[in-house]
């Protein structure tokens, strides 16, 4: 039995010391704060995706304004109205880039995602651009769908509801012909948050892509004022509290391909109009765990010290 003792404290060891540097990306030991960014020209931002051809941040309000930010410093390249023509938008709250300059917009009250291409970002888009209903038709107000990103490895969509049922939900088979599957991809409730904000697939930065943790997932919550790292069966991995970040109401997520994060809010304290923060990953500290995972550490420690001082003893009477 003591053998089997500390042969079980030896595993739980191992496979939390492998987690470390593996399983997670380490977001409260690995990441800070390099910038936060003002602009005046989108009101109220809530989605942000990262353009992988061009290195270009978009970012979305909720009146479907938008700007074309530098991920070097926050500077705006480009920004302005995106009046779109023929669609009737009901809160633009996500986006997702598709690569080739297409975009798939999230409309929050009606929960539908729209498919929609520019020309070297010359908006507004065409009208009556292809869409997809997640749930509908309906128009449920102001609680629905929040967030959306695309994973440009497998063609995989995946959304989130805001709150009064929290949904995360995984699409497949998306062709904005009237094709598509929604299933949801695990219970909201493990995770424990106020509301949910937006969401970005890991996997779609080069940094991460075919790594141990690249198949995790962000999870944003403005009102809980707090960033996640998810496994797709909802298991939390690590953490970035955002409470002391000076810009209000966090509602948008992204990553580019060295692993940054980006992250936009409706309201910047630090200047004018609408805010970006980029929160810089730490290469040097890449092995430093969790504070969680130092607990459950120093927990499988003591399990193999326990074990070791009874296998002395009875070594010492036999």
């Amino acid at each position: 039995m003591k053998t089997l003792t500390l042969s079980l404290a030896a595993a739980l060891l191992a496979t939390t010391a492998g987690s470390v540097n593996a399983a997670s990306i380490g977001l409260s030991t690995n990441y800070s704060v390099d910038f936060i960014a003002s602009f005046g020209d989108v009101r109220e931002a809530g989605g942000v995706t990262y353009d992988w051809d061009t290195n270009t941040l978009m970012v979305i309000g909720d009146e479907t304004e938008w700007s074309a930010l530098s991920p070097t410093d926050g500077s705006v390249i480009r920004g302005g109205p995106a009046y779109l023509g023929g669609l009737k938008y009901k809160d633009t709250e996500g986006l997702a880039y598709l690569g080739n300059n297409v975009w798939v917009l999230a409309q929050e009250r009606v929960v539908e995602l729209n498919k929609l291409a520019a020309d070297g970002y010359a908006w507004p888009f065409e009208k009556d651009a292809p869409t997809f209903q997640i749930m509908g038709p309906t128009n449920i107000g102001n609680e629905g769908l929040e967030g959306v990103s695309w994973d440009r490895h497998t063609g995989d969509f995946y959304a989130i509801k805001e709150t009064n049922d929290q949904k995360i939900w995984h699409l497949t088979g998306v062709d904005f012909a009237g094709n598509g599957t929604v299933e949801e991809l695990f219970d909201p409730a493990l995770l424990g948050l106020r509301s949910l904000s937006d969401i970005s697939v890991l996997s779609n930065s080069d940094a991460f892509f075919g790594t141990a943790f690249g198949d995790n997932l962000l999870i944003l919550s403005a009102t809980s004022e707090m960033l996640l790292e998810v496994t797709k069966a909802g298991e939390i991995l690590s953490r970035f509290d955002l409470s002391d970040i000076p810009v209000e109401t966090i509602e948008g997520v992204t990553v580019d391909n060295l692993g940054n994060i980006y992250l936009a809010g409706e309201n910047s304290l630090v200047g004018l109009g609408s805010g970006l923060i980029k929160l810089k990953r730490n290469e040097v500290a890449a092995a430093v765990p969790e504070p969680a995972t130092w607990a459950m550490m120093l927990g499988g420690l003591g399990l193999v010290g326990g074990a070791m001082r009874r296998r002395k003893v009875s070594v010492a009477f036999a």
